[in-house]
């Protein structure tokens, strides 16, 4: 059900991503108390963010105990991971159609 996802070399390591790919709840260490770089990613994410692994495990003891805020946790992961996709796929969708209207003068 969770995933811990470390700093790589940046913040956001493949594991963050990878964890939600498979449906799993990423437990992610916040960069400082008052950011986060997760924070582009939407006002609305509810990936758990810590400032501490000790919070993140009192954090899983808790969840265990309930899982019925478990699953509710992790449905909102898989939505909002979704439609994060979403946005992506369509950012990389105008960059092309922009280029090819750009090269061949009009859209594809």
């Amino acid at each position: 059900m969770f995933t811990l996802c470390p700093w790589g070399i940046n913040p956001e390591s493949l594991r963050l991503y990878e964890a939600m790919e498979a449906g799993s709840i990423p437990i992610f260490q916040r960069l400082n108390a008052s950011t986060s770089p997760m924070t582009p990613m939407g006002a609305d994410n509810p990936i758990p963010q810590f400032e501490n692994w000790s919070d993140a495990i009192d954090f899983i003891d808790k969840m265990r105990q309930n899982f019925s805020e478990l699953e509710k946790l992790q449905q909102r992961i898989i939505s909002f991971y979704k439609l994060y996709k979403e946005s992506i796929q369509l950012k990389v969708k105008l960059v092309i159609d922009q280029a090819f209207k750009e090269s061949h003068g009009y859209y594809c």
